[in-house]
Parts: structure tokens; C-alpha cells; sequence
């Protein structure tokens, strides 16, 4: 069974040069770009497990929105999302298990996305990691108070991410098992 398809429009520049040229020759040799001229690139369908946890995907950046995907590929459902002005309308049918978000996108930023889906009643429980070249303190607090659980910056440790992503997930699991449970009926207070 397929999930999701993905697909991408990205224009392409129909170029022939001619012997040696300089940059700068080879510059002046390329034809304007034609804007009526795309062609449409996909990502990989991934296929859907019903079995598996699922993790969207978010990332205007083609080449990083794939391989984020691949990270997870093996052990999650993936929903890649190219279109930041999506998320919204996706996540109304489709509810991740966690979302891993970069911030600096056009049209709809990470920061955005994560506060509109932190305030969301339907969307507020799923976890969501915000991935970013943006490393200063500043950036990092501004992307916790908006609501994400994670703030990871580019470049990252591949087996931190996957590591933080099971934990959040893990997380969500145990909490909801304990708020399910009598003992959660239970108030305690002075550690006792």
C-alpha cells in the first residue's frame, strides 16, 4: 500500500556551451531561463505501515527534506513535505507521531509551523523537533518557547536525531499509558 508521493517542481535551464570558455565566458554563454520550462522531480513513495510510527517530514530544501526521510525510512512511516503552506491541511486527515521541522523555509517559517501547531487542540500533544543552521542561544530559546521539544542545528549527528526522535516518541507513549492508568487518579505531593 502506498502512503504519500511527494512531488517537486524545480526549473531546469536547457544549456549548450562551446569549446573552453572562462567562468566568466561560460556565464555570458548560458541562455536566460525560460519560466514556463519545470520539470517535476519526485521523492521516493514510501510505503505505509500501519505497524510503525509515523514522522512527518517538513523542509523546503529538497536535497535535506530527502535525506531526513531516508534517516527514518527504515523504521517509520515518513511524510515528507515540501510546502510549508501544507502542514496545516495535512495534519486536518494525517497525525504524526512526531514532526521534525526546519525553520528557515519561505512563505511559512518552522517557527510558525511550530506555534500553530503547539496551539492547535487536535495537533498541541505531537512532539516536534526543530532542525536549523541558526545556532545561537537566542534562536534555540525562540524555537523551545514557541513549543518544539527538540532544537537540533545543521549539521547534525545522524544518530542523535534518529536517538531523539525514538525518545519523543517513547515519551508520548509512556505518558499517554500513564494518564490511561488509575495510578495517574492518584495525587501525590511532597515526593510522596
Amino acid at each position: 500500500m502506498r502512503c504519500w508521493k511527494t512531488h517537486f517542481v524545480a526549473p531546469q535551464q536547457q544549456r549548450e556551451v562551446k569549446g573552453e570558455t572562462s567562468p566568466e565566458q561560460y556565464a555570458n554563454q548560458l541562455p536566460t531561463p525560460n519560466k514556463d520550462f519545470t520539470e517535476t522531480v519526485e521523492l521516493q513513495t514510501y510505503v505505509c505501515d500501519k505497524t510503525k510510527p509515523t514522522v512527518m517530514v517538513i523542509d523546503d530544501e529538497r536535497e535535506m527534506l530527502w535525506f531526513i526521510s531516508e534517516i527514518f525510512a527504515q523504521d517509520y512511516n515518513v511524510l515528507p513535505v515540501n510546502d510549508s503552506r501544507e502542514v496545516e491541511k495535512i495534519l486536518e486527515d494525517i497525525h504524526p507521531n512526531v514532526i521534525i521541522c526546519d525553520i528557515m523555509m519561505p512563505d511559512v517559517d518552522g517557527i510558525t509551523i511550530t506555534r500553530r501547531v503547539k496551539s492547535n487542540p487536535k495537533t498541541s500533544h505531537v512532539p516536534l523537533v526543530l532542525v536549523s543552521a541558526k545556532s545561537q542561544v537566542e534562536e534555540r530559546i525562540e524555537g523551545i518557547e514557541a513549543g518544539a521539544e527538540e532544537y537540533i542545528t545543521k549539521p547534525f549527528n545522524v544518530e542523535y536525531l534518529k536517538i531523539a526522535v525514538k525518545h519523543l516518541i517513547t515519551r508520548k507513549e509512556t505518558l499517554k499509558e500513564y494518564f490511561s492508568s488509575p495510578i495517574s487518579a492518584y495525587e501525590l505531593s511532597g515526593g510522596k
